[in-house]
């Protein structure tokens, strides 16, 4: 039972590391405002995910939540990469 929670544990981290991580990148290159809001909204949706699996585990609800997680993280990330591919870095 101790490895599920350090699992559940090492999840939130490594997602809001994620979440520091691409905060970092739109505060760092010029992205347009419209793209830098859905993609900040589409990483914190993607909290969902450990959310889920919490849910999943001590409640046994069904994984929706860590479907809707997963799915809006990939979106974010492949959202922030081809706005990051258009611009220029700074200097």
């Amino acid at each position: 039972m101790l490895t599920g929670k350090i699992n559940i544990i090492a999840g939130f981290l490594l997602l809001a590391l994620i979440n520091i991580a691409v905060g970092l990148v739109l505060l760092r290159f010029p992205i347009a405002t419209g793209t830098t809001r859905w993609t900040s909204g589409l990483a914190l949706a993607g909290m969902l995910m450990p959310l889920g699996i919490l849910t999943e585990v001590v409640f046994g609800m069904p994984p929706l939540f860590v479907i809707v997680g997963a799915i809006s993280m990939v979106l974010a990330m492949g959202w922030l990469t081809v706005a990051v591919w258009q611009t220029e870095a700074p200097r």
